[in-house]
């Protein structure tokens, strides 16, 4: 909902009925995940804007 969709964190928190620190915890694996499953260790190759950067350090942008 956040990266396909375009909804801020608080919108789809309230979407799923939980906190919006769930959803940012949800989305900071899913970015680290993918990151993994692409097999992606640095994004400089990538040009990595600050989502990539965020999956990539295992952060989530506030």
């Amino acid at each position: 909902m956040v990266g396909a969709e375009g909804l801020s964190y608080e919108e789809a928190a309230q979407v799923c009925g939980v906190a919006v620190g769930t959803i940012k915890n949800r989305v900071n694996r899913a970015r680290a995940r993918l990151a993994q499953m692409l097999a992606v260790e640095h994004g400089q190759e990538f040009n990595p804007d600050p989502t990539l950067k965020a999956a990539l350090q295992g952060t989530y942008e506030t």
